[in-house]
């Protein structure tokens, strides 16, 4: 999905909002490392891989023009921010209606129904069996660009 919106966006600043609070067996841990060596093979310039403190995140979302996350933490922090981002949050079947309350904010994006049930995906170190992977990246992208114009 990055790629598509930076084809359109080139100048954009990406950043990666990685919560380190999560346990090791979380489906939805972002192994950093991971992240940054995927970054760097798609010779994504103007990008950047920030944690911190809820404060600190809270600050540097403020200054977004869009979030996108899985459902998680930052997701619902980033749909709080007083004068914040537009958010579009990608979801397990069934569950963006539990959690978009904003819909002129957030836009829920869900997976393709047909997937194992959530507690069957706790813990699933194969990436190509997580639910959120069968968001289908062209779909993030036309939201996305949707709501960056």
């Amino acid at each position: 999905a990055l790629n598509i919106i930076k084809k359109s966006h080139p100048d954009i600043q990406v950043n990666f909002i990685v919560n380190p609070n999560k346990n090791a067996d979380d489906p939805t841990l972002v192994d950093i490392t991971k992240l940054s060596q995927i970054v760097n093979n798609l010779g994504i310039n103007s990008t950047k891989i920030v944690s911190g403190s809820l404060l600190q995140v809270a600050s540097l979302l403020q200054k977004q023009k869009l979030v996108l996350s899985d459902d998680g933490g930052l997701l619902h922090v980033a749909a709080t921010v007083e004068n914040g981002p537009n958010v579009v949050g990608l979801f397990f079947p069934g569950f963006s209606n539990h959690w978009v309350l904003d819909k002129d904010k957030v836009t829920g994006i869900e997976a393709p129904e047909g997937m194992q049930s959530f507690a069957a995906e706790w813990g699933i170190a194969d990436e190509s069996r997580k639910w959120i992977n069968k968001i289908k990246p062209e779909a993030i992208a036309r939201i996305a660009l949707e709501k960056l114009a």
